[in-house]
């Protein structure tokens, strides 16, 4: 079959190529591609499993075509091919309809404002519910984590039409992140005005961060690289990538800071609200 033939060929390539690469990188390198083929395969060997088990059902086409488009992993990868059948506008108006019906006629509801052609999704949160704190935190909780898992290529969410108080809204998220021990205590920042790529560090609490400026979005983080423990606030910022000025590790600020060349490694993200009133930032409780 021409398929088989194809596939067949297509693994003879890979295995030279991989042949040849492994004769010319010393063995630190040869180390770190291995890693990255086997965290590959173990991905693509995972989503594949996900489909023998929901094809293995009683379950009509249209029942596996809609299961197999809102699994998470599978999503994931459609996402990355671009061949998921629903556009990206049309995943999340589907979360925004489930959060709503979810937290019921009477309780502040998201809505959705815009997607700009860098993946930032702008929404509001509607409604005559509660808008404590508490309440806030949590109906943004939920879309994040919605998002997160039907449209991971959105990079960051902005909650507009911030009302006046504590509870006020503005916050900007990044996605993909790792999960802080809790939200601390917001301190106000004054950043002034930044213009796009750029990074300016500051002290807050007592601890050295850095805040950057990518595409519009602002992205914290604390200023110590993940590979070598050095300040990374001298670090070259070249788009959404910043590369350590000690070590040349290279970190993508728009996925939560994780190394570019695929490694675990990655910077540690910190909470940050931009709302009229300016910006503010939250250290983890009990970090140090």
């Amino acid at each position: 079959m021409a398929e088989e033939h194809d596939a067949r060929e297509v693994g003879e390539r890979i295995a030279r190529l991989l042949d040849e690469l492994r004769a010319q990188a010393n063995p630190y390198a040869w180390q770190q591609v291995d890693e990255l083929l086997r965290t590959v395969l173990d991905l693509y060997g995972r989503g594949l499993a996900r489909v023998i088990e929901l094809v293995s059902g009683d379950a009509s086409a249209e029942e596996l075509r809609a299961s197999l488009i809102a699994d998470p992993l599978l999503t994931s990868l459609l996402v990355l091919h671009g061949i998921h059948p629903l556009d990206t506008r049309t995943r999340i108006e589907r979360v925004l309809d489930d959060v709503r019906e979810s937290l019921g006629p009477e309780a502040v509801a998201p809505a959705f404002v815009s997607l700009d052609s860098d993946s930032v999704l702008r929404l509001r949160l509607e409604g005559k519910g509660p808008r404590h704190a508490s309440t806030l935190a949590a109906v943004q909780g939920a879309i994040e984590r919605a998002i997160a898992e039907a449209a991971p290529e959105v990079a960051s969410i902005v909650f507009e039409a911030a009302p006046v108080g504590a509870e006020a809204l503005g916050r900007l998220v990044q996605l993909n992140g790792r999960k802080t021990r809790g939200p601390g205590t917001w301190t106000s920042i004054d950043l002034g005005k930044m213009r796009p790529g750029e990074m300016r560090a500051l002290e807050v609490d007592g601890q050295r961060l850095v805040v950057c400026s990518i595409s519009g979005a602002l992205y914290a983080y604390r200023d110590t690289c993940a590979a070598c423990g050095s300040c990374i606030d001298a670090g070259d910022l070249e788009g959404q990538h910043l590369t350590c000025p000690s070590c040349g590790q290279r970190y993508d600020l728009r996925l939560a800071g994780r190394a570019s060349d695929g490694s675990p490694l990655q910077l540690d993200p910190l909470p940050l609200l931009a709302d009229a009133t300016g910006v503010r930032i939250a250290l983890p409780e009990g970090a140090a």
